[in-house]
């Protein structure tokens, strides 16, 4: 289903930008209109050969007709505009992968109709409280889920679950909760001390009720989350995962640990965090810096940070990433299966963006533009073979 986004805000948001005072998060949430929208916005005729140039002047122009706004714009607010589109635009020409030819991308041999049943995911999970029960969070309606010791349990009418102290907490931190997505899920909390935390697919965070009365707030992830952690210098936040301890003040980070996948992936956004392999030295990272512990082995480079967290913005960003590792995340969305026929199908190079919300067949067909691979569809299960 389409995301419906807000006209007002996207207008206050457009003129944010022109004048380089949006936030973060207004800029994810004008990013995601504006992939869910790129092909009307820009137009493009069939078969088309411009220059890039050209694209970025006639994305300039409909993006500007499609927020409605009448004003010139400043200097420095065309320097940002200019750079957003030209970043559009390169995100669109990367690569092989999207946006050379729509005839060819849309006559490729994948199927469409035999993934009718194959849909995007979306918010959903379970949230298992301290006495064992279970609750299905996409059947229950907004408002009051449960309390327990002195702290109510909430979920909102944009499907987020929310902790708040409304009482004596008797026993609380010691009581724990657990929220699990299942594939083709997400799902937001907002824990008791404030820090917001955002689910992928595959995922399970268990966690206290409450906080109060612990010297250190810890948590344990499994799968992958970004974290948004209240600051609090006397409460260290640590999230446990595989083989690895991550502890914080307050700052924004994003920790991928898979079972099925070799490395423990912790990327950092803002702030700093201490990583503290279960052997070896702790490690300090920075902004822009991603920790990747494989085995006992910890390993820090630089990374663009907006790569780890596209997910939570609702887009797969894939930079310089062979198949096998696309079809992984690919397939724990749309929850579907993947099967590669040839093992030299595996690899190549992928770069590019797409919303995480477009049907699984425009997906495979901007995949298959690489002329790397091709792709069948049998029932629930992609099978992937090299290209000849």
């Amino acid at each position: 289903m389409e995301q419906q986004y807000d006209k007002k805000l996207l207008r206050e948001i457009a003129h944010k930008l022109r004048e380089g005072t949006v936030s973060d998060e207004q800029q994810a949430y004008f990013d995601q209109w504006y992939i869910q929208h790129e092909d009307e916005l820009l137009e493009l005729p069939e078969g088309y050969a411009e220059d890039s140039l050209v694209i970025r002047d006639r994305m300039h122009s409909n993006l500007m007709d499609a927020v409605k706004l009448n004003e010139a714009p400043s200097k420095k607010a065309f320097t940002l505009w200019t750079k957003f589109i030209a970043a559009a635009v390169f995100l669109m020409v990367i690569g092989t992968v999207f946006y050379v030819n729509r005839r060819n991308l849309l006559s490729t041999s994948v199927p469409v109709s035999q993934l009718a049943d194959v849909v995007a995911g979306s918010n959903k999970a379970v949230l298992t409280l301290a006495d064992g029960k279970t609750i299905t969070l996409t059947d229950v309606s907004k408002g009051k889920i449960s309390e327990q010791a002195g702290v109510q349990i909430s979920k909102t009418r944009g499907g987020q679950v929310i902790y708040q102290i409304v009482g004596q907490q008797n026993n609380a931190s010691n009581s724990y909760n657990t929220i699990e997505t299942p594939n083709g899920g997400q799902y937001q909390v907002i824990l008791p001390d404030g820090t917001k935390v955002w689910l992928n697919a595959a995922s399970k965070l268990t966690y206290p009720v409450s906080f109060t009365g612990r010297a250190r707030r810890e948590v344990t992830l499994g799968g992958e989350a970004y974290f948004e952690v209240a600051k609090d210098k006397s409460h260290p936040f640590l999230v446990e995962s595989s083989g690895q301890e991550v502890e914080v003040l307050g700052t924004h980070f994003n920790i991928s640990s898979y079972k099925e996948e070799p490395h423990i992936k912790t990327t950092l956004l803002e702030g700093s965090v201490k990583i503290r392999p279960a052997k070896g030295n702790a490690v300090v990272l920075k902004p822009n810096q991603q920790a990747e512990l494989n085995g006992n082995h910890l390993q820090v480079k630089e990374v663009k940070a907006a790569y780890a967290v596209a997910w939570k913005d609702g887009y797969f960003m894939f930079n310089n990433e062979n198949l096998e590792t696309v079809m992984t995340r690919i397939a724990r969305w749309y929850n579907v299966q993947v099967e590669f026929k040839d093992e030299a199908a595996k690899g190549g190079t992928y770069f590019g963006t797409i919303s995480r919300y477009e049907d699984i067949a425009k997906v495979l067909k901007m995949l298959s533009r690489t002329e790397l691979a091709t792709f069948e569809i049998e029932g629930n299960t992609i099978k992937i073979s090299k290209k000849k």
